[in-house]
This record gives C-alpha cells, structure tokens and sequence, in this order.
C-alpha cells in the first residue's frame, strides 16, 4: 500500500517545517500577522482548524517561498518512508495498542480529529 500525504498533512508538516526555520510557533504567528493561538488551532496536537488556502498563501509569501510552496510534500524521503512503515504496521496491530499508541502521541482515539 503506498500512502501519499494529503493536503492537509502535508500543510501541517509545512507548518512546523517553517516553525523550525524561524524559530517558534509564535515568531511565525507574529510574522504572518496572526496569533500563535490560530496557528495552534490549525497545527497543534488538538487542530481544530485546517491550514486554508489563505493561510497557505500568507505563508509562503513572509516566508519567501513560491506560491504553492504550502501544498508540496518537503519531508525527507526517508523520513516519508519510515512513516509509511509505522502506518503499515498500525494498521496490523489490535485495538488496545493503537490505543497506547495514540496516548503516545497525545491523541483521543475516540474523538474524530479535523476534516
């Protein structure tokens, strides 16, 4: 099975890729013109917002990067390939360590996460 980012994964990578470029969630959020509370709605371990268009075009512009920049996968090849196996595996495990899982990374695996 090869699983390919969506959009809204790969935004959210492209995010925290900037976050790590300038220095902090609230340095970008200050740069862009808006408040590290939205940013962490959008990005952060409870999103409850999507990375939108406008957004993404923001970005891209204080950032200096291309248009469209937002919407392409920067992840490591690597990186991509070691996710697609830890997917792969989850994907084979019980309930019960999904859901240790899940506490790991700080996710309520009874709570639909952002569309």
């Amino acid at each position: 099975m090869d699983v390919q980012p969506n959009k809204k994964t790969i935004r959210i990578a492209n995010v925290l890729m900037l976050e790590r470029e300038i220095g902090s969630r609230s340095a970008l959020a200050r740069k862009v013109g808006s408040s590290q509370s939205y940013l962490s709605q959008c990005v952060g371990p409870k999103a409850v917002r999507a990375v939108g268009d406008e957004l993404a075009r923001r970005l891209e512009e204080v950032m200096g990067k291309p248009v469209g920049w937002m919407d392409e996968c920067h992840i490591e090849a690597e990186d991509l390939e070691i996710a697609r196996r830890i997917h792969d595996k989850l994907l084979q495990v019980p309930r019960a360590q999904l859901e240790a899982v899940a506490a790991l990374l700080g996710i309520d695996p009874n709570v639909a996460g952002p569309k």
